[in-house]
């Protein structure tokens, strides 16, 4: 099933117009980190912000930015969760090339944390002395820091969504895709990017694909699923995160939930 990306920034119109305006006046940073909780939408603000300035139209916003020369996208998602080398190579040459219709040039990574320290490395100097008309909009989940010396280089816009919005989203989501209404079961512990994630994995459920696929998503699912079962498996959760940590093979405790 393919889902589009929603071209509607919800929960976030103040933030959103402060970086447009910003941007207008030649006055918005090269370098901007947007860090919050998992699911709730800075992926999609990146996305929104940069067909703005682009003057793209915004439906199927990941679509059209893909499309895009002035565009480098890089998705830890679509990356095994680990940015490499190889990733911030790609930074690298696109940065060199000179636009060829004069308009700025935009890397989004969703997900900075995923990169590894001699990746990061790699970065540095070119994110330190970004190039005219080069913006570089980078998302974190503020949970999982990233390494301070690329913090350091970074504006950082903490976003936060106020619990009010999130069935908004969902079902702003819905409507977009021509899906059914989904948000009735909706748990308010869930953001509305964790939610949906778990809608589309229960439709689906093939943990070890999740787990090569989706290693956060896998483990906030056995979570919940472990705290439901038995008080005693604070342990075996304990150790299910250690093991995902060093891609330790858990088949065993997988198995303990087909």
């Amino acid at each position: 099933m393919s889902l589009k990306i929603s071209n509607k920034i919800i929960g976030f119109d103040r933030e959103f117009k402060l970086l447009k305006s910003l941007f207008a006046y030649n006055k918005l940073p090269q370098n901007i980190m947007f860090q919050g909780i998992d699911g709730i939408g800075k992926y999609t603000m990146c996305l929104n912000l940069i067909c703005n300035f682009l003057k793209i139209n915004p439906s199927d916003p990941e679509e059209k930015l893909n499309k895009d020369t002035n565009v480098l996208i890089l998705n830890s998602e679509l990356n095994n969760f680990e940015f490499k080398l190889d990733d911030t190579n790609k930074i690298i040459n696109f940065c060199q090339l000179k636009s060829l219709d004069e308009k700025p040039k935009f890397i989004i990574m969703k997900n900075s944390n995923y990169l590894n320290t001699n990746a990061v490395n790699s970065l540095l100097k070119i994110i330190e002395e970004p190039k005219e008309n080069v913006y570089f909009l980078f998302t974190c989940n503020s949970l999982n820091q990233n390494i301070d010396t690329l913090n350091s280089r970074f504006f950082i816009k903490k976003l936060f969504l106020n619990n009010k919005f999130y069935k908004e989203i969902i079902d702003n989501f819905s409507t977009y895709n021509n899906l059914e209404n989904i948000s009735d079961n909706y748990d308010l512990q869930d953001s509305p990017g964790i939610f949906l994630r778990k809608y589309f994995y229960n439709l689906n459920p093939n943990l070890e694909k999740l787990k090569k696929n989706n290693q956060t998503l896998f483990y906030n699912i056995i979570s919940d699923k472990l705290l439901k079962t038995s008080s005693n498996n604070i342990k075996i959760l304990k150790k299910l995160k250690l093991n995902l940590s060093l891609n330790n093979d858990i088949k065993k405790i997988i198995n303990k939930f087909i």
